[in-house]
C-alpha cells in the first residue's frame, strides 16, 4: 500500500490558531505538528507521498524535509480544488508512474490518532479488501451522537474481522445528521463515522472517474507527464468532493470499522473536550483559568495568560496575540461564519501568522529610564526574535525555555538561567527550538 497525505484546508475551523497561512495541520497540540504526526503513523508502510497546494508547500517544505520526504514525492496542486480533483490528479500521476496496479491509501494531514496499533491493523485489513477491486473507507466506531461528521451506513454483517477491525458492506453515506438524527444513528450499531480515509487500487479508481465524474476525468486524462500543463487544466476544473463524486455513487463498496482513539479536531468544541479528557497534552495551553460561581468554560492561549470566568456557563475563550474567538460551547462550528465576516472586512487575522509580530515574537517594555530600558521578549515555538545594530549594550537573561543565539560574530545555544551581554552596533537573532515559549529579560543601557 503506498500512503498519500492530503494537506490542504483554508484554516477556518480552529480560527483564530489556524489561519489561511498556518492551517489545522501546522498546528501543534502535542510535541508534533499534525502534519507530522500523520506522516510518522503511515511511516510503517514506506514514506508517504504528500498532496498539497503550492501555497502550503511553501510553508511545510521544512518540516516535510525534516520528516525525510523526497521531493520527488511531494505532488502539488497550483490552486486547491476539492479532493475530486486532488484524487484524480494523484491517480493519473501514479498512472504516468507505472503504479495504476498498486493500492492507495489516501489520509488527510490534520487527524488525530491515539490508538496507532489498532490503526495500522485496520488500514491492513482495509488494503486486503482493496486488492478485491473495492474501494475502501475507514468508518470510525462512534462514542456519541456527533452532528459535525457525516456517517457511512453498513449493513451491519462483518466480511472479515481482524482484531477490533471489521469490514462490512457498505450501504450509503449520510450527511452530517441533527442531534436526534445522529442519535439513532448511534443506537443501530450499523452507522459510523466517516473519516474520509480511502483505500483503492489505481486503475479501478481511475475507471470510477472515468464513469462518474467524465467531465472531471477528461481535463484531468489531459494533463502531460512533465505536468507542464498542470495549472491550465486546474483552472478549468470544478471544485468537487470525492464523497459526492465518487463514493456515495458506487456500488461495491467496503466499510473497515475500528475505535482508534480518532477525532478530526474539527473545532474548539473538540479541542476542549479532548484537553479535559487528557487526550491532548494541556501544556500547549498556557492559559490558567478560575470559574466564579460557573461551571464548564474553557480558555486557551498561546501565552501566559490568567482568565477569569464569573457567572457565565459553557463559554469557550481562544486568544492568540493579535485575535480573540468567544463562542457558547456546541456553537464552536459557526467560527467559520465569524471569519467570512472578517474575510469580507479584509482583516489580517484571517489569514496572516496568529504568532506574535517580528516573526513570531513579542515585546513587551517593563520599564524605561533615562539609564536603561528593561523589556520581556516573548518567543513562540519555532519562532523568532531580531533586534537591529543599536548604540546601547544589551544583557539578556533567559528566564525559560531553550533556544539559538547568532551574533554578528558567534553563535551559540541557550537554556533556561543563561545571561549574556550584545556589545554597542551589534545585531542579534534568537530562534525558539525549545518545546514551550521562551522568555527572556533584556535590559539595555
Amino acid at each position: 500500500m503506498i500512503p498519500v497525505i492530503i494537506s490542504g484546508g483554508s484554516g477556518t475551523r480552529l480560527w483564530p490558531l489556524s489561519r489561511a497561512e498556518v492551517p489545522k495541520q501546522l498546528c501543534r497540540f502535542g510535541e508534533k505538528t499534525l502534519l507530522e504526526d500523520t506522516i510518522a503513523r503511515l511511516q510503517g508502510w514506506g514514506t508517504p507521498w504528500i498532496l498539497t497546494t503550492e501555497d502550503l508547500a511553501l510553508k511545510s517544505e521544512d518540516l516535510l524535509r525534516s520528516s525525510g520526504i523526497p521531493n520527488n514525492q511531494i505532488l502539488v496542486e497550483p490552486i486547491g480544488r476539492n479532493t475530486a480533483p486532488a484524487i484524480a490528479f494523484l491517480c493519473k500521476r501514479f498512472l504516468d508512474l507505472g503504479f495504476g496496479d498498486e493500492i492507495v491509501g489516501v489520509f488527510p494531514a490534520d487527524h488525530y490518532v491515539r490508538e496507532t496499533d489498532r490503526f495500522r491493523g485496520a488500514i491492513d485489513l482495509a488494503a486486503r479488501h482493496a486488492l478485491s477491486g473495492n474501494v475502501v473507507t475507514l468508518g470510525i466506531k462512534p462514542n456519541r451522537p456527533a452532528t459535525g461528521f457525516g456517517y457511512i451506513e453498513t449493513n451491519g454483517l462483518p466480511l472479515e474481522t481482524d482484531g477490533s477491525a471489521a469490514a462490512l458492506s457498505v450501504m450509503r453515506f449520510r450527511e452530517k445528521p441533527n442531534q436526534s438524527t445522529a442519535e439513532e444513528f448511534l443506537s443501530t450499531g450499523r452507522f459510523f463515522w466517516n473519516a474520509g480515509i480511502f483505500l483503492f487500487n489505481v486503475a479501478t479508481m481511475v475507471s470510477n472517474f472515468e464513469t462518474l465524474m467524465p467531465a472531471l476525468w477528461g481535463e484531468i486524462s489531459r494533463l502531460d507527464k512533465d505536468l507542464s500543463n498542470l495549472k491550465s487544466i486546474y483552472e478549468r476544473v470544478a471544485s468537487e468532493s470525492v464523497d459526492i463524486g465518487v463514493m456515495e455513487k458506487l456500488n461495491k463498496q467496503v466499510c473497515v470499522s475500528c475505535d482508534v482513539g480518532w477525532d478530526d479536531l474539527g473545532s474548539w468544541d473538540d479541542i476542549a473536550r479532548m484537553m479535559s479528557e487528557g487526550a491532548l497534552p494541556a501544556d500547549r495551553n498556557r492559559s490558567t483559568s478560575v470559574q466564579i460561581e460557573c461551571h464548564n468554560n474553557f480558555s486557551f492561549s498561546q501565552i501566559d495568560k490568567a482568565v477569569a470566568f464569573i457567572g457565565i456557563d459553557d463559554v469557550i475563550a481562544v486568544e492568540t496575540p493579535d485575535a480573540l474567538l468567544i463562542c457558547r460551547r456546541g456553537e464552536s462550528q459557526s467560527v467559520r461564519k465569524a471569519v467570512q465576516k472578517l474575510h469580507d472586512l479584509g482583516h489580517p487575522s484571517i489569514r496572516d501568522s496568529n504568532r506574535p509580530s517580528r516573526k513570531s515574537s513579542e515585546e513587551q517594555v517593563l520599564h524605561k529610564g533615562t539609564r536603561f530600558e528593561a523589556s520581556r521578549l516573548s518567543i513562540a515555538v519555532d519562532g523568532e526574535f531580531r533586534s537591529e545594530t543599536s548604540e546601547s549594550v544589551a544583557v539578556l537573561t533567559v528566564a525559560a525555555g531553550s533556544g539559538h543565539l547568532r551574533l554578528d560574530t558567534a553563535e551559540m545555544q541557550l537554556i533556561a538561567g543563561a545571561h549574556f551581554e550584545v556589545p554597542r552596533r551589534t545585531g542579534f537573532e534568537i530562534r525558539n527550538t525549545g518545546s514551550t515559549v521562551m522568555e527572556i529579560i533584556e535590559v539595555k543601557f
